[in-house]
């Protein structure tokens, strides 16, 4: 058994460049992990900036100017996140309506909730 773990240990793990990315990695995820809430936006922007700057290199290689790509996209992308919104917001509102109406309930049911506790 032993043979085996150090076999597997000298295979895997014998380059020193295998152990630092494997320790890349775990820090990364466990970056991730532990500050994923407030990184997520940040990810999220990242990921929009990278797609938008590949359809401006597209719209580039169609023979467009940058300035006009680069409005072009920016338009387009402007346009999709207030349509997104105007789609998105009545069904925010009332939803807000809703838990705004059913708060009473909940408060009583929380605080009988809490009277059952020893």
């Amino acid at each position: 058994m032993k043979k085996l773990v150090n076999d597997f240990l000298d295979r895997y793990f014998h380059d020193e460049e295998s152990i630092i990315l494997m320790l890349l990695l775990i820090s990364g995820l466990a970056v991730l992990l532990l500050f994923g809430g407030v990184l997520a936006p940040l990810i999220a922007a990242i990921i929009i900036a990278y797609l938008m700057q590949g359809l401006v290199e597209i719209l580039l290689r169609y023979g467009l100017s940058a300035r006009i790509a680069f409005v072009l996209v920016y338009t387009v992308f402007i346009g999709v996140f207030l349509a997104m919104l105007l789609f998105l917001l009545p069904s925010a509102w009332n939803q807000l309506r809703r838990l705004i109406n059913e708060l009473p309930n909940l408060i009583s049911q929380w605080q009988s909730s809490l009277l059952l506790l020893p």
